[in-house]
């Protein structure tokens, strides 16, 4: 990919990608209305349907409107995060697009071990589960990426969640897991909205206020150049 503009952040451990520069909402109502929906969802388990569903209900009462939403199964196959998104999001996103994507993945991947910015991903893209019908105690592992991508006029939330033997790192991005190491099917759940501005604008520094230092300290722009910008 040559010159293409993006947009990239870890959002208390959820990846926001800006796939156009000029898009109809600001990128800091974005980030402040998905952060503050997405600490109050962290009263759930993160790998939990009802953290999904309280992120959503908390993004309606920041003025989101839905405009289209679905849950879906995948039969259990090889996976990584870059062919979930591509299947998908092939229909609705270009091929540059698309090649966003998997740079912004790789950046990703570059970031330096124990960098703020992957060490809030990695804690927050899967929780460690015990299987208490088993007679031995059975260790395993939810994995529940979601993923943001930011359109001219839309934005658009995907969530995938699934189990696996072995915790999962950066590599799971752009490289698939292995169909034996995960255990059953496949969830899938797409969230397409966008911001009433204008009833934003009565919330915006309520929801600023609310943020305190979290605007500092859980969202991270990432880039090749500096892995760490604060917004």
């Amino acid at each position: 990919m040559k010159n293409q503009p993006f947009d990239l952040y870890i959002v208390d451990g959820n990846i926001t990608l800006f796939l156009t520069q000029d898009s109809d909402t600001s990128t800091s109502d974005v980030l402040h209305s998905s952060l503050l929906a997405s600490l109050v969802s962290d009263s759930h388990d993160v790998s939990s349907e009802e953290w999904f569903v309280q992120y959503k209900r908390s993004m309606g009462l920041l003025c989101w409107v839905t405009l289209q939403q679905n849950a879906s199964t995948l039969a259990r196959q090889p996976c990584s995060l870059l062919d979930f998104l591509t299947r998908q999001t092939g229909a609705t996103l270009s091929p540059e697009q698309l090649e966003m994507i998997g740079e912004a993945f790789a950046t990703i991947k570059a970031l330096p071990k124990g960098s703020p910015a992957l060490s809030d991903f990695l804690k927050h893209v899967q929780s460690s589960k015990t299987d208490l019908e088993r007679i031995s105690e059975d260790n395993f592992f939810t994995v529940c990426p979601m993923i943001t991508l930011v359109l001219q006029d839309r934005m658009i939330s995907l969530r995938l969640s699934f189990d696996v033997d072995e915790a999962v790192d950066e590599r799971f991005l752009d490289e698939e897991i292995p169909q034996e190491n995960i255990r059953g099917d496949m969830q899938v759940t797409q969230w397409t909205a966008y911001l009433a501005e204008d009833n934003y604008n009565a919330l915006r520094q309520d929801v600023i206020k609310k943020l305190g230092s979290k605007k500092e300290t859980a969202i991270f722009r990432v880039s090749p150049q500096a892995y760490l910008v604060r917004v």
